[in-house]
C-alpha cells in the first residue's frame, strides 16, 4: 500500500537544504511509529547524502537518477548512468535505481 504521509514546502531562507528537509520528514515519520520498507523519490532527492541516510536507517529506496550521474557497481569504479545502460539514455533522460527486495 502506498500513501503520502508527510510533505513540506521548502523555505530555503531558514538555511536548510532540500536534503535536510528530506531527512527531517522521514525521521518525523519514524517518531510517529511508521517504518516504511521503501522510500520513493524523484531525482531531485537522489543525492549520495540521502541514499546513505536511507541505508543507515535500513529503509529501501526507489529513486530516479539523471543519465549523467556517476554510479558505482564495484568499489572505486565509477561511470555515468547512461554508460551503464550502453548509452541508450540521452543526457536528459532519467532511469531508476532500487535497493529493495521487491523491485
Amino acid at each position: 500500500m502506498r500513501f503520502l504521509v508527510n510533505f513540506r514546502a521548502n523555505r530555503f531562507s531558514d538555511g536548510k537544504s532540500k536534503h535536510d528537509y528530506f531527512q527531517q520528514m522521514l525521521t518525523k515519520c519514524f517518531t510517529w511509529g511508521l517504518r516504511p520498507d521503501c522510500e520513493s523519490a524523484d531525482s531531485w532527492y537522489a543525492s549520495l547524502q540521502n541514499l546513505k541516510f536511507l541505508r543507515k536507517q535500513e529503509v529501501g529506496f526507489l529513486a530516479g537518477l539523471k543519465a549523467n550521474r556517476l554510479v558505482s557497481g564495484q568499489p572505486g569504479r565509477y561511470e555515468q548512468v547512461a554508460a551503464s545502460f550502453n548509452n541508450t539514455l540521452s543526457s536528459s533522460k532519467t532511469c531508476f535505481i532500487c535497493n529493495t527486495s521487491w523491485c
